[in-house]
């Protein structure tokens, strides 16, 4: 189980794209409050991402010093999961 919400929090973590946030709802409904505006910042600036081998590409740009900080944090967080999993002697499975 425990590496199964692993699995179930890098896949959370790593649906971030710019799908997510289509421009439709962009055009239809922006937040008003900061940390929604920061979420759809952050969405809209990543196109895409890919694994070769174990290594995780995250391709994106973004205009913004804060969006930036707020990507790495996203990014710590992954490392995070991917080290409990490591704890969890899992890494082979996703080798």
């Amino acid at each position: 189980m425990p590496f199964i919400a692993c699995l179930l929090k890098i896949a959370d973590e790593l649906d971030i794209t710019n799908m997510r946030t289509p421009d439709l709802i962009v055009k239809y409904y922006h937040p008003q409050e900061a940390k929604g505006i920061d979420e759809f910042e952050k969405h809209r600036s990543l196109t895409k991402i890919n694994r070769q081998q174990n290594i995780l590409h995250i391709i994106g740009r973004c205009e913004s010093n804060e969006i930036y900080n707020i990507l790495s944090y996203e990014i710590k967080k992954i490392d995070g999961i991917i080290g409990e999993l490591e704890k969890m002697e899992f890494v082979r499975v996703l080798s």
